[in-house]
């Protein structure tokens, strides 16, 4: 199983080496991008009142987000259920993704 960190990618590699590094990289584009950022794709991301306001309480709310953008853009991967947890030194709340990659999946039915 993968994981990415919402935040975690700050800089894009556009030859990434293998398959689950282009998917781990996709997944934070996912988490990290503002609804209505993207020219011609503006339903692709996160919508900006999670972005900004991540806080407790909104957990639902920002799963249900998540797991609706990584379904619709990233066909790849099993998401399994957002993890949550609280920055103490900030307040924040902050998120991470586990997830399944499909080949592997596939790999083990064979």
């Amino acid at each position: 199983m993968e994981e990415v960190r919402a935040g975690e990618i700050t800089e894009i590699n556009l030859a990434p080496d293998t398959e689950a590094e282009d998917v781990k990289q996709c997944m934070a584009m996912i988490c990290n991008t503002v609804k209505g950022e993207v020219p011609f794709m503006r339903g692709f991301g996160i919508s900006g009142e999670f972005m900004h306001g991540l806080s407790v309480g909104n957990e639902n709310d920002i799963a249900a987000e998540v797991a609706n953008q990584v379904n619709k853009y990233e066909e790849r991967v099993e998401a399994e259920d957002l993890v949550f947890n609280s920055e103490s030194e900030t307040g924040e709340l902050v998120y991470t993704i586990p997830y399944i990659l499909i080949s592997e999946v596939d790999e083990d039915d064979e």
